[in-house]
């Protein structure tokens, strides 16, 4: 049995291309993408919770996810972790998943 975490970074690389993009051109990530990850969901989401902690995603909403890295503030020259790409991309892709026109 392949472990949630290894499933989850499998599928976010390996999901079957939407509208001729790669996932590995998406940002960003629904839940219920991750469905057929491990044996229970409450593994899946401890997989997605330990990512969003070592700041590989970020939460943006209930059940969604976008691709995150770390980097410094250009403001404070705190660490901090960010998105990979503009709201504006991730939003368009999310709405687009859930199946809503932007």
């Amino acid at each position: 049995m392949i472990q949630p975490l290894a499933c989850v970074l499998h599928a976010m690389n390996r999901l079957p291309p939407i509208e001729g993009k790669h996932v590995a051109d998406e940002a960003a990530f629904l839940r219920s993408e991750f469905d057929g990850c491990g044996e229970t969901r409450s593994g899946v989401d401890k997989a997605i919770r330990g990512m969003v902690q070592d700041g590989e995603l970020l939460r943006v909403g209930y059940g969604a996810y976008v691709r995150a890295r770390r980097m410094i503030s250009p403001v404070t020259k705190e660490p901090m972790i960010g998105t990979i790409v503009v709201p504006e991309v991730w939003a368009w892709q999310t709405l687009r998943k859930l199946g809503v026109d932007p």
